[in-house]
């Protein structure tokens, strides 16, 4: 046991009816004698001197007693810290780990983009009918590249729709695509839409909310030849309070 030097040491009240039976000198050397045996556990010789080594020796039991408490609890403190320190270490490592799993788990939903990497715990793959959808989107969207295999990202892409979508609602958005000239290659961009862009959960929302609908007269063009300035306007207003 490694015995650890205290700094600080306790004097009782009840011992100081020693230092009553003693003459101030004697008192003196007394206490000085214990604040050396406390810091160094140097014994005094007071052979010469009976009242002042049964006074001494009454108080160095009562220093040593104290002191086997103060490194027994010492020795405590230390194996308690040593299991906290495992504790900690193993909780750390623990939470790592934890904080690892997260991570990889988070990178694995993210690299399938709009939630198509979904593990499918919540819909039995067994009840969802992939070729029914790929089926339904080839015979209505004559005018786009035809779905011609199933990949497990189409198919985990139409799981997750199905998640929020039903089939009559992958239906409507099927029809408004043929519908739309915008979608089908008639834009600025001359790019067209496929069955992999409609599945994604974004697109296909604003499908559905008519957001690639035709205008309605396409062949409308301003009339900029016969359009007035707004200057003219503001002065015909000015003079006879219409624009007409």
């Amino acid at each position: 046991m490694k015995n650890e030097r205290r700094k600080s040491f306790i004097l009782y009240l009840d011992n100081s009816i020693i230092f009553d039976q003693l003459t101030d000198e004697e008192s003196g050397k007394l206490i000085k004698a214990i604040f050396k045996y406390q810091s160094s556990g140097v014994t005094p010789d007071f052979s010469k001197n009976p009242a002042l080594a049964m006074g001494f020796s009454v108080f160095k039991m009562s220093l040593d007693r104290d002191s086997e408490k103060y490194q027994e609890r010492c020795e405590k403190n230390r194996a308690n810290g040593k299991k906290g320190g495992i504790a900690n270490a193993t909780k750390r490592y623990q939470t790592g780990a934890n904080v690892s799993k997260r991570v990889a788990n988070q990178a694995d939903n993210d690299s399938g983009n709009d939630n198509d990497s979904d593990n499918g715990n919540d819909i039995d793959n067994g009840k969802i009918n992939y070729k029914e959808v790929v089926e339904t989107f080839n015979t209505i969207c004559v005018s786009y590249p035809k779905v011609k295999s199933l990949s497990e990202a189409r198919k985990k892409a139409i799981q997750a729709r199905l998640r929020t979508y039903s089939m009559d609602d992958l239906k409507r958005a099927f029809e408004a695509m043929e519908q739309s000239e915008f979608l089908k290659g008639n834009n600025s961009s001359d790019w067209s839409a496929n069955f992999d862009w409609v599945m994604k959960d974004r697109n296909l929302a604003k499908v559905l909310d008519g957001n690639y609908k035709n205008k309605e007269d396409k062949n409308y063009e301003p009339d900029t030849e016969n359009r007035r300035p707004a200057s003219d306007y503001y002065k015909q207003f000015l003079r006879d309070g219409t624009g007409n």
